[in-house]
């Protein structure tokens, strides 16, 4: 029909059973659908914008990055100011300690 035909192994790839790559697979939640955001609601540790539930709570994208960073790395860190810093956008990045402690206080868990 004056189309070329393409050698027949350059077009097809082996697909591997999901099995082999669990990391494909999708994850499957333990309790249920998560419950409905209206798109105002704020991260239970920086007062930010919330973008959904992640590790249990309610949070940003900021404070579910930094979280799971600190739980990889099993991060320690000292607060300058004896530990009693105020959480809010500014001072979440100002320190690491109080942030990852009002992570812990908020409930989010390392599952």
């Amino acid at each position: 029909v004056g189309l070329e035909a393409a050698e027949p192994t350059a077009l097809l790839t082996r697909a591997e059973p999901p099995s082999e790559h669990p990391e494909l697979r999708p994850q499957k939640r333990k309790k249920g659908p998560a419950p409905k955001m209206l798109g105002n609601e704020l991260c239970s540790v920086c007062g930010d914008k919330a973008s959904g539930f992640h590790y249990n709570v309610l949070s940003c994208e900021g404070c579910k990055g930094f979280f799971r960073r600190s739980v990889i790395k099993g991060a320690r860190y000292v607060c300058h100011s004896g530990g009693h810093c105020p959480m809010d956008t500014y001072m979440r990045r100002k320190c690491q300690e109080c942030r990852l402690r009002k992570c812990r206080q908020a409930g989010m868990r390392e599952e």
